[in-house]
C-alpha cells in the first residue's frame, strides 16, 4: 500500500485509485480525475490532455480546500504533481481516511 521512499522520496506514497477528486489548469474548467496516490509532498493522478512539467494546478478533494500544486513529471495520460505546501500529517490522514471511505 505505501511505497518506501527508495525511489528517491521524501515521503511514502499512499496508494488510493480513487475518483471523486478535481483537477483544474489555468484557464480550464475543473475535470474530475482518478487519483493514484498522495504524500504529503504531492500526488499522481490521471489527465486526458497536454499538461507540461512546471504547469500550475489546483487539486479539489471534496470537504478540503483547494490544493495548489506543480506538475512535476508527465508521460502519456499520467502526471505526478508536488504540492506549493506541504500537506500536514493530521490534513493527509484525514484526506486518507475519507477518500478510503468511499
Amino acid at each position: 500500500m505505501c511505497k518506501p521512499p527508495s525511489d528517491g522520496r521524501s515521503e511514502p506514497r499512499i496508494a488510493l485509485n480513487v475518483e471523486g477528486p478535481t483537477l483544474r489548469v489555468p484557464g480550464g474548467s475543473a475535470a474530475k480525475v482518478v487519483l493514484q496516490d498522495l504524500s504529503r509532498e504531492g500526488f499522481r493522478t490521471e489527465w486526458p490532455y497536454i499538461v507540461r512539467k512546471g504547469h500550475r494546478v489546483w487539486l479539489k478533494i471534496p470537504g478540503f480546500e483547494i490544493m495548489a500544486a506543480t506538475v512535476a513529471w508527465e508521460e502519456r495520460y499520467t502526471i505526478g504533481c508536488k504540492f506549493g505546501t506541504p500537506l500536514h500529517p493530521t490534513v493527509l490522514a484525514r484526506v486518507i481516511a475519507l477518500l478510503k471511505a468511499r
